[in-house]
């Protein structure tokens, strides 16, 4: 089964789609994070548990990861997780275009000091996992 994001929530053939709400805001043009996506971890247990799985996968700390993530917990199933991006290395690049009017030694620092903080948010994240897998070579 496949749970995610989607235009409205609904279970159909094996596919778990779970609508993002007003609290969702854009990280990425073709990407979005909802706060309050947690919102559906009852319905998305409850489907889980019916499917009868034997672990969970997460792609990431996505509100679906995350949903994903509490989801194992809940149920006391593995937890298997991908890094499939360098957000640390996303979000650095992102602050520094933001902070473009910043000279630039004090928006480098910024930048390095947000991208620290996001590899150890992302490295606690994924620790939550019994098996993580890399399937980039770097």
């Amino acid at each position: 089964m496949s749970v995610r994001a989607g235009p409205e929530t609904r279970w159909t053939a094996g596919t778990l789609e779970l609508a993002r709400g007003a609290a969702a805001f854009p990280v990425e043009r073709d990407m979005s994070f909802d706060l309050l996506f947690l919102r559906h971890r009852t319905l998305a247990a409850d489907i889980v548990r019916g499917f009868r799985a034997d672990v969970v996968h997460i792609t990431g700390p996505s509100d679906v990861g995350i949903l994903g993530a509490w989801v194992a917990h809940r149920l006391h199933l593995p937890l298997v997780a991908s890094w499939h991006t360098n957000l640390h290395e996303f979000g650095a690049k992102r602050l520094e275009k933001v902070f473009a009017w910043l000279p630039p030694d004090p928006r480098q620092d910024l930048a390095s000091f947000t991208e620290r903080g996001i590899l150890e948010s992302c490295a606690r994240f994924y620790r939550l996992a019994r098996v993580l897998m890399a399937p980039n070579p770097e």
